[in-house]
């Protein structure tokens, strides 16, 4: 058996970690982690943990995307994020078109349109929000 690279070990995965970006919607701030929105936060308050799209197989492995950023513009209050993704294993081939757009007012919208380029079987594709433990625990929502 071959030792885990420094990526394998660290991430879980033998590839160097996504760029991090720190953006601001409104009174909102977050962070861009290649394509998913973390850590949301109002103040010192954590909103929401974590933010993404999942494509998972029949058996509910995630399949994982390739993501290429098109376009990305940051200004003090507000940001757009436009980015494409493919995801391809064995018999799965589906690619999405998403953007991501935080407002002054502190909204923030996350879309994606996708299509699959093969037939396949699969039991999710779409949204994941992650809530922080923390300030979720015990609490009703």
């Amino acid at each position: 058996m071959q030792p885990l690279s420094k990526y394998q070990a660290w991430y879980g995965a033998d590839r160097p970690p996504s760029a991090t970006y720190k953006l601001n919607a409104g009174p909102l701030t977050m962070l861009l982690d290649g394509i998913d929105l973390r850590y949301v936060r109002s103040g010192s308050l954590e909103i929401v943990r974590r933010v993404y799209i999942a494509v998972r197989d029949q058996n509910w492995n995630t399949i994982a995307g390739q993501p290429t950023i098109t376009r990305m513009v940051q200004r003090q209050d507000s940001f757009d994020v436009e980015f494409n993704v493919e995801h391809k294993n064995h018999d799965i081939d589906f690619a999405w078109h998403g953007y991501i757009i935080g407002a002054p007012d502190g909204q923030i919208r996350y879309e994606m349109d996708g299509l699959a380029r093969s037939e396949f079987r699969y039991n999710r594709i779409g949204f994941c929000i992650l809530h922080p433990f923390k300030e979720s625990s015990g609490r009703p929502y």
